[in-house]
């Protein structure tokens, strides 16, 4: 199946909706900070929650650039860190990398991809898999440089 095209914030929510309803073991998430991503939404947590309900050996990895965002406006977020802390995790780096891309990887096939973290413009592939490994392999190198997660205190923190 070809890779459909992304274009607008809402392209982006749906083809996140249909990567989160297949994805079976893992998502790796590489953006700014989560804005404009639906994260505030009961819709999103909801899904997300479910996916890491589903099997306790479905992990989620989020690479942000900045945590303020998520510990400032993202309550819900913060509720999944808590109530699943050997699941979910957030690491953050400051400094910007080489490419300033945003993506989620499903498994080992699923792609969103954004060629940029400040536009929308992308496209989503349900099967392809040498992309998959190419930006797992970009992702492990940054998720690797940081020694621990954004954590969950009492008062999201």
């Amino acid at each position: 199946m070809a890779a459909t095209l992304v274009y607008t914030r809402e392209d982006w929510l749906q083809a996140f909706d249909g990567l989160l309803t297949q994805a079976r073991r893992q998502l790796r998430i590489k953006d700014h900070d989560l804005r404009g991503q639906g994260w505030e939404t009961p819709a999103r947590r909801t899904r997300l929650r479910d996916f890491l309900r589903g099997d306790r050996a479905r992990r989620v990895e989020i690479l942000l650039h900045r945590s303020d965002h998520v510990t400032d406006h993202l309550p819900l977020v913060m509720r999944l860190l808590r109530d699943h802390p050997e699941q979910l995790e957030i690491r953050v780096y400051e400094a910007l990398p080489d490419r300033a891309e945003a993506y989620v990887l499903g498994d080992d096939r699923l792609l969103l991809y954004r060629y940029r973290v400040d536009a929308w413009a992308g496209r989503f592939d349900r099967q392809d898999a040498g992309g998959v490994t190419v930006l797992s392999a970009r992702f492990q190198a940054g998720w690797s440089r940081i020694a621990g997660g954004l954590g969950y205190t009492p008062l999201g923190l």
